[in-house]
């Protein structure tokens, strides 16, 4: 009897105490999907067994991060609420799984509305370290790290970041929306956004921003008298200009033919043109020479109802070319950003981008384009658009990211 109530008691405690891996690490959640990973956190606690932390007003507002280096660059933590003594607890910043600093708030105070900035040694190339509040020995922060913000007992408050070096500010700031000013233990990728940074442009040391919430972003690009006014064609190379066009002939969700005219050196009267950032799902090619064995897939003919009744009901549509990329992709095909405007004479307000709404409605997955550092409205560029709406709709599981498709046969 007492063998077997020893038994119990052992059992019990295996049961109830803390799980770690061998390498003493925990699992949380990646925000760029929805399996789980694995980080160091400096902790083995298992999260399921303790109470969430204590919601905060003071958080990682923003990562500030250079065009020209990639060590140029600058954390900043704010508050929001009451004034507040930062004593006790402490940044850790991570290279993958390894520790690589930990930075002690001793002795700092938050006031209300205000942000602590902390910055990398070198290559200050705006001189943000004039705003820093602590200038660090060296170049911790990388745009990639993990990092948390802690007390004293190594409870997570705060995070950003994963150990799979997720390029969240490399050469770009990464933003908190004002929508979730509060500290969050688990990351969500969707409470930030990246911004443009140029020598007149950054709001570090501010918790100010151009947009409140997600919902605010998620209107999309618009097109800029910047952008409007750059040419079409620079030489032989796409300039990230406007040309003016009809449609020839529908195609599926991200391909159409476009009546160009015969006003450009580069491109043919009529051309079929591949929307640059996406990639929609195929639609059967049966009869097709040469294209045979390309068969129907779920939301491949929903995405070309979309895109091609956008294009129907559209009263003016634009092209605009991949500037600091290529006119062309590999199978000799156009490539573009597909505007539209519903209404007639049309202000550039009025235009939308048609393959960031495949992307927003769940239509498309983000193609493998390279960045495009000179395609952005006044704040943000156009991929930060797109990644952002792509994630939007994997969060929500709509079209491809999780509904079936009630007319493909399974």
């Amino acid at each position: 009897m007492k063998k077997t109530l020893l038994l119990l008691v052992l059992s019990l405690l295996v049961s109830c105490s803390p799980s770690s891996s061998e390498d003493g690490s925990s699992s949380i959640e990646d925000p760029s999907s929805n399996e789980s990973v694995t980080t160091e956190t400096g902790t083995s606690i298992d999260e399921s067994t303790i109470e969430t932390p204590p919601v905060l007003d003071v958080f990682i507002s923003e990562i500030y991060g250079s065009e020209k280096n990639l060590f140029s660059r600058a954390l900043e933590i704010g508050n929001v609420g009451d004034s507040i003594d930062l004593s006790g607890y402490k940044l850790k910043i991570y290279s993958g799984k390894n520790l690589q600093k930990e930075i002690s708030l001793d002795g700092v105070t938050l006031e209300t509305n205000s942000a602590y900035v902390i910055a990398n040694k070198d290559n200050d190339d705006y001189n943000y370290h004039s705003k820093a509040d602590l200038v660090l020995e060296d170049n911790y922060l990388s745009g990639s790290n993990y990092i948390e913000f802690v007390n004293d007992k190594e409870v997570v408050f705060d995070s950003v970041g994963s150990i799979y070096r997720l390029k969240y500010a490399v050469y770009q700031s990464y933003l908190r929306l004002p929508s979730a000013f509060k500290s969050s233990a688990t990351f969500n990728q969707l409470d930030f956004i990246n911004l443009r940074v140029d020598e007149n442009y950054s709001y570090l040391g501010n918790l100010d921003s151009p947009y409140q919430n997600p919902q605010e972003f998620l209107e999309g690009p618009r097109i800029t008298e910047e952008m409007y006014a750059l040419p079409f064609e620079s030489g032989s190379a796409p300039g990230g200009g406007f040309a003016p066009v009809t449609v020839r002939s529908y195609g599926d969700g991200d391909t159409t033919i476009f009546n160009y005219g015969n006003s450009y050196t580069n491109v043919e009267s009529n051309e079929s043109t591949r929307y640059m950032y996406i990639n929609t799902p195929e639609i059967s090619h049966a009869g097709e020479e040469g294209k045979e064995w390309i068969s129907a897939e779920p939301w491949g003919y929903a995405a070309k109802t979309f895109n091609n009744d956008k294009l129907k009901n559209a009263k003016s549509i634009m092209v605009q070319s991949v500037r600091g990329g290529s006119f062309r992709e590999s199978y000799g095909r156009l490539l573009g950003f597909v505007w539209y405007a519903e209404k007639e004479n049309p202000e550039l307000s009025d235009y939308k981008l048609l393959n960031y709404e495949l992307i927003l409605q769940g239509y498309a997955n983000l193609g493998a384009e390279d960045d495009l550092k000179l395609l952005y409205t006044e704040n943000a560029y156009y991929k930060s658009y797109f990644e952002f709406a792509f994630l939007w709709a994997q969060k929500s599981g709509i079209k491809i990211h999780g509904e079936k498709d009630p007319d493909y046969e399974y």
